[in-house]
């Protein structure tokens, strides 16, 4: 292969002299190269058409729903006692249904099902292997399990922030968002006045993002407390409002029409929350206003669990700054990571309504079993190796391979390549210090001609 099409014409567009004469020698390299090459054959392993879900919440249930579809198998496995995540804390949706109504159907047709196999009050302790032959051990009530699957799917969630120290949050008359879907489940609101605070933790130094659904739900309870108690004054302090999508932006235009007060706050000027009154900056008219206020609700945003970063580092796939789990490509890949067979989908990934989590759960079922319904597993041949006879094993590949594809023989003392996990980088190949470890396609002697020809 000779790119004469991003290395001449496109860079060197105008110039067509030069980019041909330089089209000319890089096919001259070229030709120098092949003839040193080597037949490769395609690598093929296994599979193994069994799924492991991480998670029992909206997301992992879809997930495993659209696989048990597909005649799959999947082994379900949910940390805590109870199936259903941070939707069993939610009291509508804003499809205008009750969230436990939705789970309750959910639930019963995924234990319905005997393709999928739950497991609650467990987790995950230890995974390995490789795309088609992943290898997990799982603590459950009744002891440890070992199981062997051919992909597996990450839907942990994430987890709403407790404002504590914020706005003088103190969980009866500052109360974050999620403690208002309860006390709204329970019909439990005595409040007259209402105020919500967006933004309560979110989009600072501290937590520089947006958790993109904080607005919807502020937007959503406010609707549903002028439904249940039209002669409340309902009042929304925010930033800039997130109502993304035309559904969403309808739903602000409803709000309004509900009689919805909004008011626009500056983050250098932040609201002061003392003695039952809201105190704020209104940007737009220049003066500070104070309102009487009987419930202050702080939109807080969801955040990443506290193990996910032990679970990412077990897993071998990456995190984001903000301790999310990173997918390969949010474009082109965005329900993959870049471990082949590993899947995330959910918050876990990035906060997300349940529409959207349902989604990505169905998203994530086609995407493995677009690698689980191949008869084999077929790869590129172009991958690393080490020849044995002149290693010395010291192991300096080891740490330069960040697919984790070279592992260390003892024995023998020698290193090896998993040419299943190796993504044909070269880091080892340019590393090895006894020019033991080479790439395929890429050895010293065709790369010299190369040079040489050049």
């Amino acid at each position: 292969m000779v790119n004469i099409r991003d290395q001449c014409s496109w860079v060197h567009m105008g110039k067509r002299a030069d980019a041909t004469q330089k089209a000319k020698e890089l096919i001259r390299m070229g030709v120098a190269k092949s003839a040193g090459l080597e037949p490769q054959e395609a690598i093929e392993s296994s599979l193994i058409r069994r799924i492991l879900v991480i998670g029992g919440g909206i997301a992992g249930l879809s997930a495993a729903q659209a696989l048990s579809d597909m005649g799959l198998d999947i082994i379900l496995v949910e940390k805590t006692p109870s199936l259903g995540g941070l939707l069993q804390q939610v009291n509508r949706l804003d499809t205008g249904k009750t969230a436990r109504e939705t789970l309750d159907e959910i639930i019963a047709d995924v234990r319905s099902r005997s393709n999928i196999t739950c497991h609650t009050s467990a987790t995950v302790r230890e995974t390995g292997g490789y795309i088609g032959n992943f290898n997990v051990k799982i603590d459950t009530e009744k002891g440890s399990l070992e199981e062997m699957v051919g992909c597996m799917v990450v839907a942990t969630g994430a987890v709403p922030l407790i404002p504590e120290g914020l706005f003088g949050y103190n969980g009866k008359n500052v109360i974050s968002l999620m403690e208002l879907e309860q006390k709204l489940a329970k019909n439990d609101l005595s409040a007259k006045r209402v105020v919500f605070i967006q933004c309560a933790g979110a989009r600072t130094a501290g937590r520089e993002y947006c958790s993109r659904i904080c607005c919807l739900i502020g937007v959503k309870n406010a609707m549903l407390i002028k439904e249940k108690y039209p002669l409340t004054d309902v009042r929304i302090l925010y930033r800039d409002m997130q109502m993304y999508g035309t559904y969403k932006e309808q739903m602000l235009w409803d709000a309004r029409g509900k009689g919805v007060r909004f008011d626009v706050y500056s983050p250098d000027n932040a609201p002061v929350v003392e003695g039952g009154k809201v105190k704020f900056f209104q940007t737009i008219t220049g003066k500070t206003l104070e309102l009487d206020t009987d419930l202050v609700v702080l939109s807080t945003p969801l955040v990443p669990r506290k193990d996910s970063a032990a679970l990412a580092n077990m897993m071998r796939v990456p995190t984001d700054q903000n301790g999310f789990f990173l997918e390969a490509h949010a474009k082109l890949r965005p329900l993959d990571f870049a471990a082949d067979g590993v899947f995330v989908c959910g918050s876990g990934r990035y906060p997300a309504t349940s529409t959207e989590a349902r989604t990505q759960g169905i998203g994530v079922a086609s995407r493995v079993a677009a690698i689980l319904f191949k008869e084999k597993l077929v790869k590129s041949a172009i991958v690393a190796e080490i020849n044995p006879d002149s290693c010395v094993g010291c192991k300096a590949c080891l740490t330069m391979c960040p697919y984790e594809a070279i592992t260390y023989d003892p024995e023998k003392r020698i290193c090896r390549v998993n040419e299943i996990l190796c993504k044909g980088c070269g880091n080892c190949a340019a590393t090895c210090p006894s020019h033991s470890a080479q790439l395929r396609g890429f050895k010293p002697d065709q790369l010299l001609a190369q040079i040489g020809a050049a």
